[in-house]
Protein backbone atom coordinates (compact mmCIF):
# COMPACT_ATOMS: atom_id res chain seq x y z
CA UNK A 1 0.00 0.00 0.00
CA UNK A 2 1.36 3.77 -0.61
CA UNK A 3 -0.17 7.40 -0.19
CA UNK A 4 1.81 9.23 -2.91
CA UNK A 5 1.71 13.12 -3.35
CA UNK A 6 2.74 13.86 -6.81
CA UNK A 7 3.90 17.48 -7.26
CA UNK A 8 4.40 18.70 -10.52
CA UNK A 9 3.67 22.35 -12.38
CA UNK A 10 0.42 22.94 -13.65
CA UNK A 11 0.01 24.42 -16.95
CA UNK A 12 -3.29 25.52 -16.50
CA UNK A 13 -3.32 27.11 -13.07
CA UNK A 14 0.44 28.47 -14.52
CA UNK A 15 1.64 27.63 -10.64
CA UNK A 16 3.05 24.59 -8.90
CA UNK A 17 0.53 22.28 -7.44
CA UNK A 18 -0.04 18.35 -6.46
CA UNK A 19 -2.61 15.51 -6.41
CA UNK A 20 -2.52 12.63 -4.35
CA UNK A 21 -2.73 8.66 -4.98
CA UNK A 22 -3.86 5.84 -3.13
CA UNK A 23 -2.53 1.95 -4.35
CA UNK A 24 -3.70 -1.01 -2.60
CA UNK A 25 -1.08 -3.01 -1.23
CA UNK A 26 -0.38 -5.48 -4.26
CA UNK A 27 2.93 -4.52 -6.24
CA UNK A 28 1.37 -5.35 -9.29
CA UNK A 29 -1.06 -2.82 -9.74
CA UNK A 30 -1.98 -3.45 -13.53
CA UNK A 31 -5.33 -4.83 -12.55
CA UNK A 32 -6.60 -2.54 -10.18
CA UNK A 33 -9.57 -0.74 -10.78
CA UNK A 34 -9.00 3.03 -11.57
CA UNK A 35 -11.26 5.24 -9.37
CA UNK A 36 -10.26 9.31 -9.76
CA UNK A 37 -12.18 10.45 -6.16
CA UNK A 38 -13.39 14.20 -6.05
CA UNK A 39 -13.73 15.96 -3.00
CA UNK A 40 -16.47 18.36 -1.76
CA UNK A 41 -17.01 22.19 -1.36
CA UNK A 42 -14.26 23.59 1.27
CA UNK A 43 -12.67 20.48 0.82
CA UNK A 44 -9.18 19.62 -0.39
CA UNK A 45 -7.02 16.14 -1.90
CA UNK A 46 -6.55 15.23 1.22
CA UNK A 47 -10.22 15.10 2.58
CA UNK A 48 -10.95 11.34 1.23
CA UNK A 49 -7.35 9.95 2.41
CA UNK A 50 -8.33 11.18 6.38
CA UNK A 51 -12.51 11.03 6.81
CA UNK A 52 -12.78 8.47 3.34
CA UNK A 53 -11.42 5.01 4.51
CA UNK A 54 -10.14 4.55 1.02
CA UNK A 55 -6.22 3.18 2.15
CA UNK A 56 -8.81 -0.53 3.58
CA UNK A 57 -11.10 -0.23 0.59
CA UNK A 58 -7.94 -0.20 -1.84
CA UNK A 59 -6.86 -2.71 -0.64
CA UNK A 60 -10.39 -4.59 0.08
CA UNK A 61 -11.53 -3.87 -3.56
CA UNK A 62 -8.16 -3.68 -5.46
CA UNK A 63 -8.56 -0.37 -6.48
CA UNK A 64 -6.25 2.91 -7.40
CA UNK A 65 -7.69 6.23 -5.73
CA UNK A 66 -6.40 9.25 -7.97
CA UNK A 67 -7.46 12.91 -5.71
CA UNK A 68 -6.99 15.85 -7.52
CA UNK A 69 -7.50 19.57 -5.74
CA UNK A 70 -10.19 21.70 -6.78
CA UNK A 71 -10.99 23.83 -4.25
CA UNK A 72 -14.38 25.64 -4.68
CA UNK A 73 -14.89 25.84 -8.57
CA UNK A 74 -17.21 22.73 -8.80
CA UNK A 75 -14.85 21.06 -10.88
CA UNK A 76 -15.69 23.92 -13.64
CA UNK A 77 -13.95 26.68 -15.93
CA UNK A 78 -14.63 29.87 -13.67
CA UNK A 79 -16.26 32.67 -15.43
CA UNK A 80 -13.85 35.06 -13.10
CA UNK A 81 -11.33 32.16 -12.10
CA UNK A 82 -9.42 29.21 -12.89
CA UNK A 83 -10.05 26.44 -15.21
CA UNK A 84 -10.24 23.25 -13.33
CA UNK A 85 -12.20 21.43 -15.51
CA UNK A 86 -9.30 22.04 -18.05
CA UNK A 87 -7.22 21.13 -15.01
CA UNK A 88 -8.94 17.62 -14.12
CA UNK A 89 -7.60 16.44 -17.42
CA UNK A 90 -4.26 17.92 -16.64
CA UNK A 91 -4.14 15.92 -13.45
CA UNK A 92 -5.32 12.51 -15.44
CA UNK A 93 -2.31 12.87 -18.20
CA UNK A 94 -0.18 13.49 -15.06
CA UNK A 95 -0.75 10.62 -13.29
CA UNK A 96 -0.75 8.40 -16.05
CA UNK A 97 2.99 9.64 -16.60
CA UNK A 98 3.70 8.48 -13.30
CA UNK A 99 2.29 5.94 -12.42
CA UNK A 100 1.49 2.51 -14.78
CA UNK A 101 -1.70 1.56 -13.87
CA UNK A 102 -4.50 0.27 -16.46
CA UNK A 103 -5.84 3.43 -17.80
CA UNK A 104 -8.34 2.05 -20.32
CA UNK A 105 -11.52 3.58 -20.45
CA UNK A 106 -12.87 0.21 -19.43
CA UNK A 107 -11.35 0.22 -16.18
CA UNK A 108 -11.28 3.99 -15.00
CA UNK A 109 -14.49 5.32 -13.11
CA UNK A 110 -15.04 8.97 -11.70
CA UNK A 111 -17.00 9.46 -8.78
CA UNK A 112 -16.88 12.49 -5.91
CA UNK A 113 -18.97 13.65 -3.02
CA UNK A 114 -21.39 16.40 -2.89
CA UNK A 115 -19.57 19.33 -5.16
CA UNK A 116 -17.14 16.48 -6.37
CA UNK A 117 -20.95 14.26 -7.12
CA UNK A 118 -21.68 17.39 -9.49
CA UNK A 119 -18.07 17.55 -10.79
CA UNK A 120 -17.98 13.41 -11.75
CA UNK A 121 -21.27 13.63 -13.41
CA UNK A 122 -19.91 17.24 -15.35
CA UNK A 123 -16.91 15.62 -16.35
CA UNK A 124 -18.18 11.60 -16.60
CA UNK A 125 -20.98 13.13 -19.18
CA UNK A 126 -19.33 15.00 -21.35
CA UNK A 127 -16.68 12.60 -21.95
CA UNK A 128 -18.00 9.57 -21.77
CA UNK A 129 -15.85 7.57 -23.86
CA UNK A 130 -13.36 8.27 -21.04
CA UNK A 131 -14.86 6.39 -17.69
CA UNK A 132 -16.66 3.13 -17.50
CA UNK A 133 -19.04 4.33 -14.77
CA UNK A 134 -19.63 7.67 -12.62
CA UNK A 135 -20.55 7.71 -9.25
CA UNK A 136 -22.32 10.99 -6.85
CA UNK A 137 -23.08 10.79 -3.33
CA UNK A 138 -25.10 13.56 -2.45
CA UNK A 139 -23.59 15.24 -5.58
CA UNK A 140 -25.40 18.96 -6.58
CA UNK A 141 -27.47 17.94 -9.50
CA UNK A 142 -29.52 21.10 -10.80
CA UNK A 143 -27.03 24.24 -11.53
CA UNK A 144 -29.63 26.57 -11.87
CA UNK A 145 -31.03 25.76 -8.26
CA UNK A 146 -27.42 25.94 -7.13
CA UNK A 147 -26.83 29.51 -9.03
CA UNK A 148 -30.16 30.42 -7.77
CA UNK A 149 -29.16 29.43 -3.75
CA UNK A 150 -25.74 31.07 -4.46
CA UNK A 151 -27.66 34.22 -5.50
CA UNK A 152 -30.41 33.98 -2.75
CA UNK A 153 -27.80 34.26 -0.22
CA UNK A 154 -26.90 37.92 -0.87
CA UNK A 155 -24.77 38.01 -4.09
CA UNK A 156 -21.88 35.48 -2.83
CA UNK A 157 -19.07 36.69 -4.79
CA UNK A 158 -17.43 32.90 -4.99
CA UNK A 159 -20.99 32.08 -6.84
CA UNK A 160 -20.60 34.87 -9.16
CA UNK A 161 -16.65 34.06 -9.82
CA UNK A 162 -18.31 30.40 -10.65
CA UNK A 163 -20.82 31.42 -13.16
CA UNK A 164 -21.11 35.37 -13.71
CA UNK A 165 -24.23 37.13 -13.53
CA UNK A 166 -26.53 34.33 -15.88
CA UNK A 167 -27.29 30.83 -14.46
CA UNK A 168 -25.65 28.15 -16.79
CA UNK A 169 -28.48 26.45 -17.88
CA UNK A 170 -28.45 24.43 -21.77
CA UNK A 171 -24.86 24.41 -21.19
CA UNK A 172 -22.06 21.58 -20.79
CA UNK A 173 -22.65 22.30 -16.74
CA UNK A 174 -26.32 21.87 -16.97
CA UNK A 175 -26.25 18.08 -15.93
CA UNK A 176 -30.11 17.48 -17.60
CA UNK A 177 -29.03 19.51 -20.93
CA UNK A 178 -25.52 17.17 -21.66
CA UNK A 179 -27.84 14.10 -21.08
CA UNK A 180 -30.44 15.47 -23.38
CA UNK A 181 -27.75 16.20 -26.12
CA UNK A 182 -26.33 12.38 -25.55
CA UNK A 183 -29.47 10.93 -26.14
CA UNK A 184 -30.37 12.81 -29.10
CA UNK A 185 -27.32 12.18 -30.39
CA UNK A 186 -27.92 8.36 -29.62
CA UNK A 187 -24.71 8.10 -27.86
CA UNK A 188 -24.36 5.22 -24.51
CA UNK A 189 -24.03 6.96 -21.54
CA UNK A 190 -21.82 4.66 -18.76
CA UNK A 191 -24.04 3.69 -15.97
CA UNK A 192 -24.78 6.19 -12.82
CA UNK A 193 -24.92 5.78 -9.32
CA UNK A 194 -26.50 8.16 -7.13
CA UNK A 195 -27.06 8.25 -3.23
CA UNK A 196 -28.82 10.85 -1.25
CA UNK A 197 -30.54 11.28 1.53
CA UNK A 198 -33.70 12.41 2.71
CA UNK A 199 -32.55 14.35 5.25
CA UNK A 200 -29.86 16.25 2.86
CA UNK A 201 -31.30 19.45 1.13
CA UNK A 202 -30.16 18.16 -2.22
CA UNK A 203 -32.56 15.48 -1.56
CA UNK A 204 -34.95 16.23 -4.12
CA UNK A 205 -32.84 17.72 -6.53
CA UNK A 206 -31.31 14.64 -6.79
CA UNK A 207 -34.64 12.78 -7.07
CA UNK A 208 -35.53 14.72 -10.41
CA UNK A 209 -32.62 13.87 -11.49
CA UNK A 210 -32.80 10.20 -10.80
CA UNK A 211 -36.28 9.89 -12.43
CA UNK A 212 -35.21 12.30 -15.44
CA UNK A 213 -31.97 9.32 -15.91
CA UNK A 214 -34.64 6.28 -15.43
CA UNK A 215 -37.36 7.98 -17.61
CA UNK A 216 -34.64 8.22 -20.61
CA UNK A 217 -33.54 4.12 -19.74
CA UNK A 218 -29.82 5.45 -18.68
CA UNK A 219 -28.55 2.68 -16.63
CA UNK A 220 -28.81 4.03 -12.86
CA UNK A 221 -28.59 2.89 -9.66
CA UNK A 222 -29.57 4.89 -6.64
CA UNK A 223 -29.85 4.30 -2.97
CA UNK A 224 -31.66 6.51 -0.72
CA UNK A 225 -31.80 6.34 3.44
CA UNK A 226 -32.75 8.63 5.95
CA UNK A 227 -29.01 9.96 6.01
CA UNK A 228 -27.96 13.48 5.85
CA UNK A 229 -25.05 15.63 4.03
CA UNK A 230 -22.67 13.43 6.03
CA UNK A 231 -19.09 11.04 5.74
CA UNK A 232 -20.70 8.28 7.37
CA UNK A 233 -23.03 8.26 4.41
CA UNK A 234 -20.31 9.10 1.58
CA UNK A 235 -18.16 6.12 3.05
CA UNK A 236 -21.11 3.94 2.01
CA UNK A 237 -21.52 4.99 -0.95
CA UNK A 238 -18.23 4.38 -2.16
CA UNK A 239 -17.83 1.07 -0.90
CA UNK A 240 -21.55 0.58 -2.43
CA UNK A 241 -19.86 1.71 -5.71
CA UNK A 242 -16.89 -0.30 -5.76
CA UNK A 243 -18.80 -3.85 -4.98
CA UNK A 244 -21.34 -2.85 -7.78
CA UNK A 245 -18.02 -2.41 -10.10
CA UNK A 246 -18.16 -5.01 -12.97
Amino acid sequence: MATIKIEFFSQVLIRNDYFYVQTPTRLDIKDARLIYLLHGYCGDATDWLYLGNIKELADKYNAIFVMPNDFNSFYSNMVYGENYYDYFFEVKKAFESFIKANNSPANTHICGLSMGGYGALRIGLNNIDMFSGIGSFSGVTDVEALFNNFYNEGVDKRGFALFGKEAPVKTENDLFYVVDKLIKEKKTIPPIFLYCGSKDSLYNDNIRFKDFLIKNNIKTSFIEDDGGHTWDRWRMSLEEYLKNIK
